[in-house]
């Protein structure tokens, strides 16, 4: 938890310093990483939507998501993850959005494996997609470990 608030102090530094603007479509996370941004003081001068889509229903009625990509390769995939961030780029404008998509168990879904996510960043007009597995098994544990892999990877994509 440590590294995770190390990397969240991190990326927010680097949102604030940039004066970007910020969103996030959530699913497997729940709204994990929506709550982490807003516990921080300050957070309505960058953050401006966060949005869970938990079931494909709302991802179909929110996200306007493609029956077809839901249908054909399932919630817990890239195509998804990037369908989310679409999609809560169309609700909003903003020069940072991430999208995350996954199974946090306690079982498989869809044949995905426990653990198995999909985050998606876009930045500056590109979307980038990463595939993470938590080699972690408890459903809290999971959800933050893949957290602590999107403020990696966004910190990475900032810094470039």
């Amino acid at each position: 938890m440590e590294n995770l608030n190390q990397n969240l102090k991190i990326f927010l530094s680097q949102i604030k310093n940039k004066n970007l603007k910020l969103s996030v479509a959530e699913s497997v996370t729940g709204g994990k990483f929506a709550s982490l941004i807003t516990s921080i003081s300050g957070a309505s001068n960058y953050f401006k939507l966060g949005i869970i889509c938990y079931s494909n229903e709302a991802k179909k009625k929110i996200l306007k998501i493609d029956q077809l990509i839901l249908k054909n390769k399932g919630a817990v995939s890239k195509e998804t993850a990037e369908a989310m961030l679409r999609g809560i780029l169309k609700l909003i404008s903003v020069d940072f959005a991430l999208s995350f998509t996954g199974n946090a168990g306690p079982s498989i879904m869809e044949d995905k494996e426990l653990g198995l996510s999909y985050i998606g960043i876009y930045y500056k007009g590109k979307f980038e997609i990463f595939k993470y597995k938590s080699m972690l098994k408890n459903r809290k544990k999971i959800i933050l470990d893949t957290i602590n892999y999107s403020l990696e990877e966004s910190i990475k994509i900032l810094e470039k």
